[in-house]
């Protein structure tokens, strides 16, 4: 009886040994084949130190691209370099390779890597193929090459050969006028493009780009202060021109028979203008006659015939009225002018015989004159005046 007991735990014993064995074994087939498995954990971890290497090499390509771009000189990869490396390395595959030179970006573990250059990442400084991105020469290959001269920090010529799309390097802080850049050797239109001008250049000086006539874009960045006079007159190409928050003067003439210039965008830090600088192009030619003209909350003049005594009236809101925003003839206009003017151009009061003023005397003493030595004593001027 009693081997018999025996025998019934030893096979109870053995039931639960192989239970137990079971379970572990379950256990460990699901450590290591299952859904959190060692080897698919392993697996995760290995692409994502891959996927971390990879973000890793494509942020440090476009830090020297950027450096490049602020030093005017080619020195790193292509992306396809860029590429063929990684897969030398081993960190890309063929199929990954692809899908990066199609879309541009790609998901590698947690890692989304983006190797497009995004809009706020400059190009390099140099000659581009017209609308594209393709370099055709470098900055430095255009100076060695004397397709642009350099003195110091100011660029002295631009070869009316060049032809394509022009990204001007930062180390720039100063261009040529016109008169001075062009030379005797320098004959027939310029075949430009298109111009970057980086943001460290604060003037684009009298006439530097007029008569550009194959220029059918310019490239304004913050941190140009001045527009000059005529320079970009006679820009044919110019179809749109958008001028950056910095700039806070546009020159006479300075975009004067710019025939197919249709749009223009100015902000408010613009307080000097005159009243020919988009004379001649397609935006201006698109305003009503006989009617006031307003670039924003600038006065920019009147287009039609004047006469003798004629009454002008200037919309509340109006901030700034143009240099010479009357064609000369001494007018004697009668000007009604709201309180929100800051600023009255040049040219203004030879035109004017009375201006009624929304505001009181205390207001209109506030107000800059672009001339601030001429006399108004030939200027009638009524204060607080309900328009």
């Amino acid at each position: 009886m009693k081997e018999k007991n025996n025998k019934g735990i030893t096979l109870i014993a053995l039931a639960v040994t192989i239970i137990v064995i079971l379970i572990l074994a379950g256990i460990s087939i699901n450590l290591i084949f299952g859904e959190n498995s060692l080897i698919k954990q392993a697996k995760k971890s290995k692409e994502e130190n891959r996927g971390g290497s990879v973000e890793e090499y494509c942020n440090l390509w476009k830090s020297n691209i950027k450096l490049d771009t602020e030093t005017g000189f080619s020195t790193s990869q292509t992306l396809d370099e860029l590429l063929n490396d990684l897969k030398v390395k081993k960190l890309l595959y063929d199929n990954e390779i692809e899908k990066i030179q199609n879309d541009g970006n790609i998901t590698i573990g947690s890692h989304n890597i983006n190797f497009n250059l995004e809009d706020n990442d400059e190009l390099k400084p140099g000659l581009y193929q017209a609308g594209t991105t393709q370099l055709i020469k470098s900055w430095s290959e255009l100076i060695s090459n004397g397709d642009l001269i350099i003195n110091g920090s100011k660029l002295t010529k631009i070869s009316y050969e060049l032809d394509g799309d022009l990204v001007i390097s930062s180390q720039i802080t100063e261009l040529n006028k016109y008169g001075e850049t062009r030379t005797s050797s320098m004959s027939g239109t310029p075949k430009l493009k298109c111009v970057n001008i980086p943001s460290t250049i604060k003037e684009i000086p009298t006439s530097a780009f007029g008569c550009f006539q194959n220029l059918n874009k310019i490239i304004l960045n913050n941190g140009l202060e001045t527009i000059s006079d005529s320079a970009f007159i006679y820009c044919k190409g110019l179809t749109e021109i958008i001028i950056p928050n910095s700039v806070s003067k546009i020159g006479s003439n300075a975009f004067k028979n710019c025939s197919n210039l249709a749009t223009i965008d100015i902000p408010e830090s613009v307080t000097t203008i005159y009243g020919n600088s988009f004379i001649g192009t397609k935006w201006y030619k698109s305003q009503s006659n006989n009617k006031n003209i307003y670039i924003g909350k600038i006065y920019y003049g009147y287009k039609g015939s004047l006469s003798q005594g004629k009454i002008i009236e200037i919309k509340a809101g109006t901030k700034v009225i143009a240099n010479n925003a009357f064609e000369s003839n001494n007018w004697n206009l009668i000007i009604s002018m709201p309180k929100s003017i800051e600023k009255i151009g040049n040219g203004f009061f030879n035109e004017v015989a009375t201006i009624n003023y929304e505001g009181s005397q205390v207001e209109w003493n506030k107000i800059i004159l672009e001339d601030p030595s001429y006399s108004l004593n030939s200027v009638n001027i009524n204060y607080n005046y309900n328009i």
